[in-house]
Order: C-alpha cells, then sequence, then structure tokens
C-alpha cells in the first residue's frame, strides 16, 4: 500500500519533533550521550529530515520498508546535502543485527501497523542501548472510535477485495456519511478553532493541504487512515502493557495528552474519588476527558528482551 500510495505525501507535521521531542532530547542529553538516533519506519523521511536538522550532530538512520517511500526520503534528503543522515531498508518486524545499537529510537506511527506489535517492540528494544530512551507514537481507541464505524461500514460494502481505485471511489463518497454525520456546524467551527488553537494558522493550512484536495480527501491519507489493512488502536493501558512486554518503562506523555489531571480538567476541577488515585488511574480519567486519537509516549528501557 506503501509503496502506491506513500505516506505522508508533504510536510513535517508542523514542525513536530521541534515541537514535541526536541525538549525531551535536550533534557536527556544533560544526563545521557545521545551519538545515534533511529528513526524506526521513516516512511518518505519528512520527520527523519526534520530530526537531522535540529540535530546536525547526530548521526541519523531511518528505516523503512516500502521501496516508493525510501526513494522519496533519499531524493529529498540528498537535495538538502544532510551529511548526518542515512536511509536503509529494513522490516522491523524482522531484527537487523546490521543496524547496531542506538542511543534514542524516534517511532512515530509505525507499531499499531505491524503485523505484530509486540515483536516490533521487542526489536525497538534490542536496537537501543541499556537505559536508553524511545517515543512511540500510537492511535488512541477513544478518539479514533468513527474511524472504526467507518471501516466497519466499508467491510460491509464490500471493499476488501476491489482494486485501489475503487476502494478509494467508496471511502471517499462513505467517509463523510459516518465521520461528519453527527457533526453539527457549532461542531465543526469549534473543530477548526480547536485546530487553530492548538496549531496555529500555518499549522491548519498544512492540515487542510495533507488532507483535503479540490474539496475531496487526499488519496493518500484516505488510504492510510480508513483502508490500511492493518492497524490497531490502543487504550492508554493497553499501551503501557505493549511498552512493559518489551522491556519498556513509561515515563510521560510528550504529546496527544494531558499529564496531569490539573493540566486536563484544571487546577480548580473539583475532581474527586473514593480513593487516591494511582498513576495510571490517573492516566485512565484524562483519557476519558480528552479522548485523544493519538499520543506520543516518551519511553525507557529498563530490561533487555531476546
Amino acid at each position: 500500500m506503501y509503496n502506491r500510495y506513500p505516506f505522508p505525501s508533504n510536510g513535517n507535521y508542523n514542525n513536530y519533533f521541534k515541537t514535541f521531542v526536541l525538549p525531551a532530547i535536550a533534557e536527556i542529553q544533560k544526563s545521557c550521550q545521545i551519538k545515534r538516533l533511529l528513526d524506526a519506519g521513516c516512511g518518505t523521511g519528512n520527520i527523519s529530515i526534520d530530526i537531522a536538522q535540529n540535530l546536525p550532530h547526530i548521526r541519523i538512520t531511518a528505516i523503512d520498508i516500502a521501496d516508493e517511500s525510501l526513494r522519496i526520503a533519499q531524493s529529498n534528503s540528498k537535495s538538502r546535502h544532510l551529511e548526518n543522515l542515512e536511509f536503509q531498508k529494513s522490516n522491523l518486524v524482522e531484527y537487523d543485527a546490521t543496524l547496531g545499537v542506538f542511543d534514542f529510537i524516534y517511532c512515530q506511527g509505525v507499531i499499531h501497523h505491524l503485523s505484530s506489535p509486540d515483536e516490533g517492540m521487542r526489536n525497538l528494544n534490542r536496537y537501543l542501548k541499556q537505559d536508553g530512551y524511545a517515543f512511540v507514537w500510537l492511535y488512541g481507541l477513544l478518539g479514533r472510535r468513527h474511524i472504526l464505524d467507518t471501516r466497519e461500514a466499508l467491510e460491509i460494502l464490500g471493499v476488501r477485495n476491489l482494486p485501489w481505485k475503487e476502494k478509494l471511489e467508496i471511502a471517499a463518497t462513505t467517509r463523510p456519511l459516518f465521520l461528519d454525520k453527527r457533526r453539527t456546524l457549532l461542531r465543526k467551527v469549534i473543530n477548526v478553532l480547536e485546530r487553530l488553537d492548538q496549531h496555529g494558522l500555518a499549522g491548519f493550512s498544512s492540515y487542510l493541504k495533507e488532507h483535503y484536495s479540490e474539496g475531496t480527501p487526499n488519496s493518500i491519507w484516505l488510504a492510510d487512515t480508513v483502508l490500511h489493512p492493518k492497524d490497531k488502536f490502543y487504550r492508554f493501558s493497553e499501551a503501557v502493557e505493549l511498552f512493559r512486554k518489551a522491556g519498556f518503562s513509561f515515563v510521560r506523555v510528550l504529546e496527544g495528552m494531558s499529564n496531569t489531571i490539573a493540566d486536563s480538567f484544571g487546577s480548580k476541577h473539583w475532581l474527586q474519588g473514593s480513593k487516591q488515585l494511582s498513576l495510571l488511574e490517573s492516566y485512565r480519567i484524562i483519557e476519558l476527558h480528552e479522548k485523544p486519537s493519538g499520543i506520543g509516549f516518551l519511553i525507557k528501557k529498563e530490561s533487555t528482551v531476546m
């Protein structure tokens, strides 16, 4: 699919890496030296290039399994003359010892697409040095239930075995019936204001460019979002358990939802319970309140898995 519809089609997600991940790396570097960084599942390399430009003294290795995505990534990187960035073809569910060991791993929007997310996480563990850190971004279930509705409708309509062109045509006409069915005009206005507040005018403009072309959904976006053959959406506790089984501990959220109840509900939230909440219970409350569509986790390698 990604050879036919290489993702992402443009942009660097409004300086996503610099805004959300770079500050954490700067903090980590105060106590741990970072010389090598792995971008695990780089796609067309937009974020890889952004990482290399923001970390010129760190060697970046970016891997992906799709030949066309890597071709685009290498072409874009070459035009920028980045000497600290290299691209390699590698399958994240098949351990590749030739890649070596890294001081930090960046993995955005990849694990939930793998045939075996557990194996993918175990390989991230193998590629990371002991006590090293990783950023992993996963789909959030609560914020993507509407996409599940759309996918079920498309399954009922029999798109699974159709050619890609026909799949996209049906998805484009079906999508508004389910994704926008319950959205009133006021809800749409609020959604626009929320995106402007979160990303600014430039970020909102890039969102429209990424998702829409002449009023119709972008084919690459449709393929990745509602027609992907392998997807898993996670609750917060499921993601933390995924990390634990792969030898990682959860550190904090870098993007997608708040880290404290006060940040989520406000300092005078009046939220009371009959017991003292654990850290995981606090995050579950925040998750239910904010319903994130995706969460960027900072995690740390605690043990080596085989």
